[in-house]
């Protein structure tokens, strides 16, 4: 069965104003995004307007209670609809205001990959693998 959390999330999404205002207060993004095409493709996005490569880590995903098994890291990963942001960073700016932020907004901020020289974006597994995902449509023919 669905997690009930995770369900609701999806029905009822709830824009993460507050926290990109807050974010963008502090001078942290440097780029930043809302994840309606899944981390993968939405990191494709801001990889082309950067001109830059993003390196998703699979392992870093945070997967939603009860999703498991072989489907686990391309839904993580290439599922869509999921209305959190995606943002970019300079290195050391994040890692001192986690605690505050998490407190405030009672969520978690995951770092979910690195910014590199290069172009596109990729989803790489534990092993630095780069995965094939089907990337995210919100509407398909049956």
């Amino acid at each position: 069965a669905p997690d009930p959390a995770a369900r609701a999330a999806w029905a009822r999404p709830r824009a993460r104003t507050r926290e990109a205002l807050w974010l963008r207060a502090r001078g942290v993004p440097t780029a930043m995004v809302d994840l309606s095409d899944g981390v993968a493709g939405d990191a494709g996005h801001i990889a082309a307007a950067s001109g830059v490569r993003v390196v998703v880590r699979g392992a870093s995903l945070p997967v939603a209670p009860g999703v498991g098994g072989a489907d686990a890291l391309g839904l993580a990963a290439a599922g869509g609809e999921d209305y959190e942001l995606c943002f970019t960073a300079s290195p050391g700016v994040v890692e001192g205001l986690v605690a505050e932020f998490e407190d405030t907004f009672g969520t978690r901020l995951t770092r979910v990959g690195i910014v590199e020289e290069g172009e596109g974006a990729v989803v790489v597994d534990g092993q630095g693998t780069v995965v094939r995902l089907e990337a995210f449509q919100h509407w398909r023919a049956g």
